[in-house]
């Protein structure tokens, strides 16, 4: 990339040239840290076996997204390194604009003898039931964001007011 293409705000495509999306979509292992073989630091190249996204967005010049619509997740990059990681889960009017996701039942390993496999009616009873009081809770009139902290990981569980499961966030501490 050049000085200009730098002004502008044009970045290359990290994704260019893998393949497709295929589904199923990987489980997340909290032992392990890491999305099917994405682990949190690793870079680029080590996401293309997820296949192509649909978008790939720089919101910040030092920050990539990376949407896949049809897997119903999206993967964040900070300076070239994998930091974020979204399941969309149901409807969430506080997504990213002008991108609709297909919803995803996340499968989640390493919290226990079987696997836990989100989906919208996963009640935040639920969530204690298997990890036991959050250590954060933030609750309005719009949503409720349920965090837990695991493994160097914040885990936060986005439900609706209804109390349907929308959206899970993983991210490392910092």
């Amino acid at each position: 990339m050049g000085f200009f293409d730098s002004i502008l705000g044009h970045h290359p495509d990290p994704a260019a040239g893998w393949e497709a999306f295929q589904s199923p979509m990987p489980d997340f292992d909290l032992a392990g840290m890491r999305f099917g073989q994405l682990k949190f630091g690793d870079g680029f190249a080590s996401a293309a076996f997820l296949g192509r996204p649909n978008e790939v967005r720089w919101p910040q010049d030092d920050y990539c997204e990376m949407y896949y619509t049809a897997g119903g997740f999206r993967i964040g990059f900070e300076k070239g390194k994998f930091s974020y990681l979204v399941f969309a889960i149901s409807p969430d009017k506080f997504g990213p604009i002008g991108v609709t996701f297909a919803f995803s039942q996340p499968k989640l390993l390493g919290f226990g003898p079987e696997a836990i496999c989100l989906r919208e009616s996963t009640r935040r009873e639920d969530l204690q039931k298997l990890l036991g009081p959050p250590a954060d809770v933030d609750e309005d009139d719009d949503e409720t964001v349920i965090t837990y902290q695991r493994n160097k990981l914040h885990l936060e569980f986005d439900y609706t007011p209804e109390g349907l499961l929308k959206r899970l966030d993983l991210y490392p501490m910092r």
